[in-house]
């Protein structure tokens, strides 16, 4: 359903706040990249962290990234371990 996104041609000035196939797809990403940090007994303090590190590398996208893992805060800190990238990002 949702498609990977190049980003490399991508001037910071589009508007990404409503387009939700983006946001699912930088967001499975950086889960993606995150995960294999995501297995230890810190797992809040690892959440916090992805959302103002790794969100904030991608200041155009840092609102709706944000946004995306605030929705999802509870549930990711539950099933991350459990859940692939793809799955957890469509969870609503």
């Amino acid at each position: 359903m949702f498609q990977d996104v190049d980003m490399s041609n991508i001037e910071e000035s589009v508007n990404y706040h409503s387009n939700d196939n983006s946001t699912c797809s930088m967001c499975i990403q950086y889960i993606t990249k995150w995960q294999t940090y995501l297995n230890s007994t810190s797992l809040d303090e690892q959440i916090e962290k992805y959302i103002k590190s790794t969100c904030a590398f991608y200041l155009f996208f840092r609102h709706q990234c944000e946004k995306m893992m605030e929705r999802c805060l509870n549930k990711t800190i539950h099933i991350i371990e459990q859940t692939n990238a793809t799955t957890l990002c469509k969870v609503r």
